[in-house]
């Protein structure tokens, strides 16, 4: 449910620079066994057919719950966008929109403190009126299906606290818009949308480390081999952590999922424990190699991008629908203008009507990252970094998480040499924790730029640094086996010669 433009907004640059990589459900578990299936012979890895074998393993009974489950949410979506329609049409046609402006105006004198009372009053009260909507939704219906560990107190005290932070920025929000509105009569559509991506930006900077702590406890995984591998194979990606967080969802769902977050040169991988207690390691960094090409692949720049120009064009259509809503079935509103407080709910219901419009486009942007993601995540599964012919397939012990779903699982080689022989080279840039990253099979430009960035690095990291985005994106495009000259080297001497040992 929308409560204010701030929050509205927040939650569609979610959806579309995570997707549902965030909040993934038992679809988590099946995606990360999926990814962790292999051949037992040298035939290459094909991700359908390993998920029709996945598929195979569920009941038809589990299956038709899954499906029950994942379209009932697409009803609830309708039904979302009706609900919040009838509370603007409440809100406006009693005219008790009106009534709260008013009384805004009476307690102070100051603009943007009106705005911030009326963005009070109105969250609190639509927060009232769309309980029994979300008590459903994130309550009653999880139990239904067995996706909720929680009881009623503890929602609502995870309610509460959803309520304070949207008071806070919601407030914040109002301000701020309407004081652009105020300011800028004709183009205020045009500097709002400006104000609106620059709040949702503020969200994402500051979401790892002050908003999900409200909700979740998070602390460093204890030192371990998969803690090891984890952090190899985000320094292979270019992926600047030092720590691997686990949170405790588990007091909440029975979901299984992860998350590596960051914006302007910043990173955290973060796991929760549902996933670390219940995956297998294969599975484990299966699931991360997926949100690890979230932040390879620039997915939250680009969704802020993709957000940008929903957002302005949204904006666009609040500045031409507005004034002939009012003009029409709004006479009797008493909504001055669009500058008027009173017209708040008519803007949020417009603009979430806009998005619920544009519901295929969102959902298609969402799943062209989220395919990228999963290819990325093959490419740097643990199965594709195997030796060619060095290792078999081997089936997961019966006391290790997951082997009660019988999977075949490819794992790594007990040990991996420095430097393979040639005939076994993927084309991977060795890396000290044994993984290698995804660019060393880039060729001209990107080979060229993978040279540039050793010697730069040479004297102080010896080539574990950084490599290039045009070399990063290069395998998951033309999948080329040919490997660079770094890696095909003759001897290790003139291998350290060009700074990659």
């Amino acid at each position: 449910m929308s409560r204010t433009l701030s929050l509205l907004l927040a939650v569609l640059i979610l959806t579309l620079s995570a997707g549902p990589a965030a909040q993934a459900g038992e679809a988590d578990a099946a995606s990360a066994a999926v990814a962790a299936v292999a051949p037992a012979s040298a035939v290459p890895f094909d991700a359908e057919v390993a998920t029709e074998r996945y598929l195979a393993t569920l009941s038809s009974e589990a299956r038709a719950r899954s499906n029950a489950y994942f379209e009932g949410g697409y009803w609830l979506t309708l039904w979302g966008m009706l609900i919040s329609l009838g509370v603007a049409w409440l809100l406006l046609g009693t005219r008790l929109s009106v009534r709260m402006r008013d009384l805004a105006e009476r307690l102070t004198r100051f603009k943007l403190l009106q705005s911030a009372l009326y963005a009070l009053l109105y969250i609190a009260l639509t927060s009232l009126l769309t309980l029994p909507f979300d008590a459903y939704q994130g309550y009653f219906r999880e139990h239904q299906y067995g996706m909720s560990n929680q009881d009623l107190a503890a929602w609502f005290g995870d309610e509460a606290k959803g309520l304070a932070l949207g008071l806070l920025f919601g407030s914040l929000a109002a301000m701020a818009i309407y004081a652009v509105i105020r300011r800028a009569a004709r183009s205020w559509w045009l500097w709002g949308a400006m104000v609106a991506l620059l709040l949702v930006i503020v969200q994402i900077v500051i979401g790892p480390t002050y908003l999900e702590p409200v909700f979740n406890k998070f602390y460093p995984l204890p030192e371990s081999p998969l803690k090891a591998e984890i952090l190899s194979l985000a320094r292979a990606n270019s992926i600047p952590v030092t720590q691997v967080y686990e949170f405790d969802a588990s007091k909440q769902t029975k979901r299984m999922s992860a998350h590596v977050s960051g914006i302007f040169g910043t990173a955290q991988i973060s796991m929760n424990d549902n996933l670390m207690t219940r995956g297998s390691p294969e599975e484990i960094k299966a699931v991360l190699g997926h949100e690890m090409g979230h932040y390879v692949l620039n997915h939250v720049y680009k969704g802020v991008v993709f957000v940008g120009l929903v957002v302005v064009l949204g904006f666009a259509f609040l500045y031409f629908g507005f004034g002939r809503v009012v003009a029409g079935i709004g006479r009797g509103w008493r909504i001055r203008d669009v500058s008027d407080l009173a017209g708040m709910p008519l803007l949020l219901a417009l603009f979430g009507l806009y998005l619920f419009v544009l519901t295929p486009v969102l959902n298609t942007i969402t799943r062209s990252m989220e395919a990228e993601a999963d290819a990325f995540g093959l490419n740097a599964s643990p199965a594709r970094r195997l030796r060619a012919g060095g290792a078999a397939s081997r089936r997961v012990p019966q006391d290790a998480p997951g082997a009660d779903r019988g999977i075949p699982v490819l794992r790594p080689p007990e040990r991996l040499e420095p430097h393979p022989p040639r005939d076994a080279v993927e084309g991977r840039e060795p890396d000290d924790g044994g993984h290698c990253g995804l660019r060393c099979r880039a060729s001209g430009a990107g080979r060229r730029a993978l040279d540039r960035r050793r010697r730069r690095d040479r004297p102080r990291r010896l080539g574990r640094g950084p490599v290039s985005a045009v070399a990063r994106a290069t395998p998951a495009v033309r999948g080329s086996r040919r490997a660079p000259r770094s890696c095909r080297g003759s001897s290790r001497s003139a291998a350290a010669r060009r700074g990659v040992w």
